[in-house]
């Protein structure tokens, strides 16, 4: 998966709605999390303490932001 993002748009955007720099850097790391995660849960098959462990953050920190994110999590137990 190939993410492209224009920052220049970003941070113009941030800077209209007055919510600067700060605002740019959320808005970067919101676009990035859920692809992050989503590949990232494909690669652990849905394993959680897996998933958490690879990315350097605990389980329920990675529980709260997939919950942002808005992705749910179904494991997969094998292929057919």
């Amino acid at each position: 998966m190939k993410i492209e993002i224009d920052l220049f748009a970003l941070i113009s955007t941030a800077s209209q709605r007055s919510t600067g720099v700060l605002g740019a850097y959320r808005m970067l790391l919101k676009q990035l999390e859920f692809p992050f995660f989503h590949l990232l849960l494909q690669h652990t098959q849905g394993n959680q303490s897996h998933a958490a462990r690879i990315a350097g953050i605990s389980r329920k920190t990675l529980a709260t932001k997939l919950q942002s994110s808005g992705l749910s999590i179904t494991k997969q137990v094998g292929s057919l």
